[in-house]
């Protein structure tokens, strides 16, 4: 074989070379989908990491750090994005990735701390609102009382006391909302709130009510 003939193939096979990792470098590429994130006003930034799972654990690795309007290109399989500010739960929020473009909302409720501090504004109206509805409901003992989500829902507990605490049907529960700055009951009284009847009411304020005077 004379050396041009030599050149020629290594021309090819360099040609070649080139192509498959084209190839790959394309593939890879694609294998990758556009990744938004829409944070809530009082979310400053959030931690995306991946969670890899193994038959032993889950462990997570660190991504990025993304302030509001900054996106990511994430391969296929499940994610966290650990959000933070000063007055929001920091709880990670969950997503996959196995298609494109998505977009991810970003919206954690309010901290535990910073919802205790709002209710002890709020409870005036509150009390207010149900003694507009049933003057009897506050001439009880009203107990438990806590903010949900972003402030906006409000549990207690009517007629609770240690001696009853074993007794569920000696007190029942209530649900409020507060919509255009005005707080109203929307549930309750009740001993057991339900699903089926209260679908407009988040499940987690429902769950957290329900558990209220169990302990």
């Amino acid at each position: 074989m004379n050396n041009q003939a030599k050149k020629i193939i290594i021309i090819y096979l360099s040609l070649a070379v080139v192509i498959v990792l084209g190839v790959i470098m394309i593939n890879h590429h694609f294998s990758f989908y556009y990744v938004s994130f829409e944070l809530a006003q009082d979310v400053t930034s959030i931690k995306v990491r991946e969670v890899i799972s193994s038959t032993e654990e889950v462990s997570h690795k660190d991504i990025a750090v993304l302030s509001p309007d900054q996106a990511l290109r994430l391969k296929p399989g499940m994610y966290e994005a650990v959000p933070a500010g000063d007055i929001i739960d920091h709880t990670p929020i969950s997503f996959g990735v196995d298609q494109a473009p998505i977009t991810i909302e970003i919206n954690p409720p309010y901290s535990e701390t910073h919802l205790s501090s709002l209710l002890v504004k709020e409870l005036p109206a509150i009390h207010q609102a149900l003694s507009r509805h049933d003057s009897s409901i506050t001439a009880q003992q009203i107990s438990h009382e806590s903010l949900y989500l972003h402030g906006q829902w409000y549990g207690a507990i009517i007629g609770y006391t240690a001696s009853t605490a074993t007794m569920q049907d000696d007190y029942t529960r209530i649900i409020l909302q507060k919509t255009n700055g005005v707080w109203k009951l929307v549930a309750g009284p009740s001993v057991v709130m339900s699903y089926a009847k209260y679908p407009n009411i988040p499940k987690d304020v429902i769950d957290n009510i329900n558990q209220k005077g169990l302990w």
